[in-house]
């Protein structure tokens, strides 16, 4: 009898545990792509690059350590939510803007909401707040 109430225990962790939200994290620029072409009456040069940018680790620590409610996926299609999370150098920011920029997005695509900060660990607070308030 005790080792069938541990399997009902186990068993219901391993449901609890399925039950957290599931967030995918991606960006806005995945892919980056540039051209170049010029051309005079002797000759022509062209050059194309493309590649894509990776969202850093550092992000899903912190989104993971301000959120331990959700589990983070590296599958949008079973994600209750996406997370479309942008950051920058001051560099690109003209030295003044906001560094991490995110947008949540529902599962059926709509706008849940938005916000930018300076620090990674403050947008990982924004966005476990929307994902929080949203479920």
């Amino acid at each position: 009898m005790k080792f069938g109430w541990i399997l009902i225990l186990v068993a219901v962790s391993v449901a609890a545990q399925d039950a957290k939200t599931r967030v995918f994290v991606t960006d806005h620029d995945s892919w980056q792509e540039s051209g170049h072409f010029a051309a005079t009456e002797n000759s022509a040069s062209a050059s194309y690059a493309g590649n894509v940018r990776r969202i850093s680790v550092e992000q899903m620590k912190s989104l993971n350590k301000a959120c331990p409610q959700v589990t983070i996926t590296s599958q949008p299609t079973g994600a209750d939510f996406v997370v479309a999370w942008d950051s920058k150098t001051w560099q690109q920011t003209s030295w003044s803007g906001h560094q991490n920029e995110y947008t949540v997005f529902n599962a059926k695509g709509d706008l849940v909401g938005s916000g930018a900060d300076h620090k990674i660990a403050n947008a990982a607070k924004g966005i476990c707040a929307l994902v929080a308030g949203k479920k």
